[in-house]
């Protein structure tokens, strides 16, 4: 796949503005595009980071680094924006690494048994979850 040598330049500045309950932002740097997510997201707004997501992996990044660490509120439409990413990028040979989740937000990837199918690093350094052969579903 032919990328632009940036391909994060100016592409994703101000994606998706949102309502007041969720900010997306995505920066890029080395190849690696952060997604940095604060709020709340539920199904009013979760098909915002899927299309931010899927825009990042259409540019050809190969390393998403999902900060969630000001996401105080997820439900299942959330989390299966994640999960699709995460079965995407790895299909594509890429990873996303989901970085400082909140207490209620890392519940909610250990009751969905996905704790163990996602690389979750809940501080610098510390790693909960390993990335899998196989994709969960």
């Amino acid at each position: 796949m032919l990328v632009a040598e940036d391909p994060c330049a100016d592409q994703f500045a101000d994606h998706f503005p949102g309502p007041e309950i969720i900010e997306i932002d995505v920066s890029c740097a080395d190849g690696v595009a952060v997604v940095t997510v604060v709020g709340e997201m539920d199904v009013s707004n979760s098909s915002w980071l899927h299309e931010c997501l899927n825009d990042v992996i259409d540019a050809g990044i190969d390393e998403v680094v999902l900060d969630i660490e000001g996401l105080t509120y997820m439900d299942s439409t959330g989390l299966s924006v994640v999960v699709g990413a995460n079965r995407r990028m790895r299909a594509a040979g890429g990873a996303i690494e989901i970085v400082a989740p909140t207490p209620n937000v890392a519940r909610l990837f250990a009751v969905s048994g996905l704790t163990p199918v996602l690389t979750i690093r809940t501080a610098v350094g510390e790693v909960e979850g390993d990335r899998p052969n196989s994709d969960p579903g």
